[in-house]
């Protein structure tokens, strides 16, 4: 049986407080890692818990909040992948969603993404999903919110090209 998805939420429905957290061996088993070149910074973090990755920015950067030019949303947007400690240590208006082509775990979760863009208001927040398909592309269908937009694989390609420090 499919698992259903929240597409048909709007926005101003989801409790954006809440948090479940992740528990999976296999998840806290993932590689994060901070890519920086000329200044800018992207930050991958496959599968990892959210408060393993917040707890580090926040020893590493002394508190303060990490500046970053893309961030890949933890577990494909999963809902019980990113924390409030991670949103609070980052600054970032460009995040990534690798997903699953076919969505069959409908993935990413809206709430994910909801939390993302009500942790930074008024900015122009822009998601990179790596997942093409009819459920990706409507996910904010009930809502159309301002100020975000989804970008996808370029005609039949299956990837996304990201540039750091590329100055033209």
């Amino acid at each position: 049986m499919a698992k259903k998805n929240d597409y048909s939420i709007t926005i101003e429905d989801f409790d954006v407080n809440q948090y479940r957290s992740d528990s999976s061996v296999e998840n806290a088993s993932s590689i994060a890692f901070l890519l920086e070149y000329n200044g800018e910074r992207i930050l991958m973090t496959g599968d990892s818990h959210p408060n393993k990755v917040a707890a580090r920015i926040i020893d590493l950067w002394n508190g303060e909040k990490l500046s970053l030019q893309y961030m890949q949303i933890p577990h494909h947007g999963s809902k019980s992948n990113t924390s409030k400690k991670l949103l609070q240590s980052v600054e970032c208006n460009d995040f990534i969603i690798s997903g699953d082509a076919y969505n069959t775990n409908n993935l990413p979760n809206k709430e994910t993404m909801v939390k993302y863009i009500k942790a930074f208001p008024g900015r122009d927040i822009t998601f990179h999903i790596t997942a093409k398909n009819p459920l990706t592309e409507n996910i904010f269908k009930v809502d159309k919110p301002q100020r975000v937009n989804l970008e996808f694989p370029k005609g039949n390609d299956y990837y996304l090209e990201f540039e750091l420090g590329c100055k033209i």
